[in-house]
């Protein structure tokens, strides 16, 4: 079995575990002490392919993810799923097929996380620090003039993420459904040389025990690198409006919209030159994950 066939079995398998925990309502005792490692399994659902803003597939796209976690440790696969087959030889000489259900990118993580508590920081909430490694896949994909399908994509960022919750919490009442975030995280690329940051800040509200929705705007900033050498910087932001609603203990669904917006004249003159972006992009999306 392939990896694709693989995945979309994985997706198969994911829903109806999912019909059943939300069906049965079952309950998972945690031992936070223990050495019990946590599963998260999502499908994600997006009318286009957008990452910092960008564009990359106008068509939709199905994100398939899945993430087990241990004592802070974490291990992490990602997949972009080409529902359409946009990115085809005839279209671009880099992709060597244009077969639809087929990975466009498989992300691969390994990661460090730990939670530093408000009490013994003295601060406004919980202080979370991040160390990953990333591998990027593009199994389709292959250089201009090579008709070698390549195998992987030669890049290896080291990860730094950083991450405030809840800053603000101390200037509303304990029991309040109002919540603020901040949020940080560096990337820099081992290969290449390049560095590019998020920077975000969220406001949650809670309508009801099970239903939540939130307000993100992030920004993004990146070395002439990352756009190629001797070009402006990248810059962009964007604002993504999202409510969730908790089936059961295990079970979340989900629907967003975002826009996002060049923030410098020649990331704006690059989106408007580009066929599958705008000087404005939007899209939406619903998603599903199941955790345990």
């Amino acid at each position: 079995m392939n990896n694709f066939k693989a995945l979309i079995l994985f997706a198969m398998l994911s829903l109806a575990s999912v019909s059943m925990m939300a069906a049965d309502e079952v309950t998972v005792e945690t031992d936070e002490n223990g050495w019990k490692p946590s599963l998260e399994l999502s499908a994600d659902y997006s009318s286009v392919y957008i990452s910092k803003g960008n564009i990359s597939n106008p068509d939709p796209i199905l994100t398939l993810d899945a993430k087990v976690e241990l004592k802070g440790f974490y291990a992490e696969v990602t997949s972009m799923m080409d529902m359409s087959g946009y990115n085809s030889p005839e279209r671009s000489g880099s992709y060597t097929n244009n077969r639809r259900w087929r990975a466009e990118e498989i992300d691969y993580v390994l990661g460090y996380a730990y939670t530093f508590e408000k009490d013994l920081l003295g601060g406004f909430s919980d202080l979370t620090v991040d160390f990953s490694w990333q591998y990027y896949q593009y199994p389709r994909y292959r250089e201009e003039g090579d008709k070698r399908e390549l195998s992987h994509f030669k890049e290896m960022p080291l990860c730094l993420g950083l991450s405030l919750d809840n800053v603000l919490a101390s200037f509303v009442e304990e029991d309040s459904p109002h919540s603020i975030a901040l949020s940080n995280n560096l990337y820099y690329d081992l290969e290449q040389y390049y560095w590019y940051t998020e920077t975000g800040i969220s406001y949650g509200y809670k309508f009801s025990e099970k239903f939540s929705g939130s307000l993100t705007n992030t920004w993004y900033w990146g070395d002439s690198k990352f756009n190629g050498w001797g070009k402006s910087a990248m810059k962009a932001t964007d604002l993504v409006a999202e409510v969730d609603y908790e089936i059961c203990d295990h079970v979340t669904l989900g629907a967003y919209v975002g826009v996002a917006w060049a923030t410098n004249s020649h990331e704006r003159q690059e989106w408007k030159d580009d066929a599958n972006n705008n000087r404005t992009n939007w899209w939406g999306g619903v998603k599903c994950s199941f955790a345990f």
